[in-house]
C-alpha cells in the first residue's frame, strides 16, 4: 500500500539523520539532559529508583537513597536499515519527516527509505519523558506495529495512538522499516 500524500517527492532511499533542536526543558545545563532520579545496581549501571534488576544487567539493584543524576542515554534503536540512533534525545522518524513545536526537547530526526512512499512523511515519534519510552504513531497511512519483548504477535498502533516500550520490543512502521530498542548502560 502507498501513502496517500504528495507523490513530488524524491525517492532517495538512503537514512538521513540529523538533530534539531527544540525550546528546551528542565535540564542540567553543563550535559543538556534533564535531570532523573536514579539508583544503581551492584554493577553500577543506572536505573530508576523503583528497579528491583537492572534494566541493563542481570544484576540486582538494592535498596538504597536515591540521587538525581542526568538522564542517561537509554538505549539504542537498532533499524533494520543497519543504523544504531541513541537515545539520547526524543527522536522523529518518517519518509520526509519535519519537526513541529510539540517537541520539548532536542530530537533526532531520522528520514527513512520508502521508496514505494508507504512510510508517511512524519511517521513515528519517539519521546523519552523521565525513564520511559513512549513512541506515537502520528496518523500514518499505512500504520505502526509494536512486537513485545520475547516475541509474540505484534499489535497495531492505532493512528495517533501512543505506547509504551520495553527493551527487546520491535517496532515496525508500515511493514517495511523496523528497529529493536535496546537498553544500554
Amino acid at each position: 500500500m502507498a501513502a496517500s500524500e504528495d507523490e513530488d517527492d524524491d525517492e532517495d532511499i538512503s537514512t538521513t539523520v540529523y538533530s534539531s533542536a527544540g525550546n528546551g526543558q528542565s535540564t542540567n545545563a553543563a550535559v543538556g539532559r534533564p535531570m532523573v532520579a536514579a539508583i544503581r545496581c551492584t554493577a553500577g549501571h543506572l536505573n530508576p529508583p523503583q528497579a528491583k534488576r537492572c534494566r541493563v544487567c542481570p544484576q540486582t539493584v538494592p535498596p538504597q537513597q536515591e540521587t538525581h543524576v542526568p538522564r542517561p542515554v537509554l538505549g539504542v534503536l537498532r533499524l533494520s536499515t543497519g543504523e544504531d540512533i541513541p537515545l539520547d534525545q526524543d527522536v522523529l522518524l518518517g519518509r520526509e519527516p519535519k519537526p513541529t513545536s510539540q517537541s520539548i526537547d532536542k530530537q533526532h530526526v531520522l528520514r527513512l527509505p520508502s521508496p514505494g512512499k508507504d512510510i508517511s512523511r512524519n511517521h513515528l515519534q519517539i519521546r523519552l519523558v523521565g525513564w520511559r519510552v513512549m513512541v506515537t504513531d502520528l496518523g500514518s497511512t499505512n500504520g505502526t506495529t509494536i512486537r513485545p519483548p520475547g516475541g509474540g504477535p505484534a499489535e497495531a498502533l492505532p493512528p495517533g495512538g501512543t505506547r509504551l516500550v520495553e527493551p527487546g520490543a520491535e517496532v515496525t512502521l508500515a511493514g517495511v522499516v523496523s528497529f529493536i530498542y535496546e537498553a544500554t548502560g
